[in-house]
């Protein structure tokens, strides 16, 4: 892509489809400012040149309306935790235990998993966890042997079970998202500890 035909620095930002903010500077030795530049017509125009110092690291600050199948972490009094999978495509449902005082598991509760293979459950924070994947059928395709924590509030999002970033998930909003942004709860019954 042919580029002006300055010095430039550091990163750039994106302005719109064609059009970036880049720090460039006219000469050696200059003092490095940031243009807008249209590729299309190649149109440059500059945008800020500070004297004495280098305007360097562009980036766009506009107004935007907040996503709306985001799962918000920012909920302080909340004492549970929630699991978002995005690619548990074998399994049909997840179970979920915790152990009781004996160390004994205990079913929490059990949620469907959708075609994407995504799942999205509130489980008791600072408890032992584990899950299991089931089939169609109710058989266990694949269980955690060991135990994990979550923390209160904490959002914890995982791709899938031991997948590598090789083989993530497609870059879109999870079919379990688009159906509900509430966490299917795997809360222990009350009394039971």
């Amino acid at each position: 892509m042919a580029q002006p035909d300055f010095d430039s620095i550091g990163p750039l930002a994106e302005a719109g489809p064609g059009t970036w903010i880049l720090s460039l500077r006219r000469k050696p030795g200059a003092a490095y400012g940031l243009f807008h530049w249209v590729r299309e017509t190649g149109k440059l125009t500059e945008l800020a040149a500070p004297s004495g110092a280098h305007a360097v690291q562009p980036a766009i600050a506009a107004a935007r309306v907040p996503p709306r199948r985001f799962p918000s972490a920012l909920v302080p009094e909340r004492s549970t935790a929630n699991l978002l999978c995005l690619d548990a495509k074998e399994a049909r449902a997840v179970r979920m235990y915790t152990q009781d005082a004996a160390q004994a598991p205990v079913l929490l509760g059990q949620a469907g998993v959708e075609r994407d293979g995504s799942f999205y459950v509130e489980v008791p924070a600072d408890r032992p966890l584990r899950l299991e994947l089931l089939d169609g059928a109710g058989g266990v395709v694949r269980a955690e042997r060991g135990w994990f924590w979550m923390r209160p509030s904490e959002q914890r999002i995982c791709v899938g079970c031991h997948t590598g970033p090789e083989r993530a998930p497609e870059n879109k909003v999870p079919e379990i998202l688009l159906r509900s942004v509430l966490p299917a709860k795997m809360l222990p019954v009350a009394g039971q500890r």
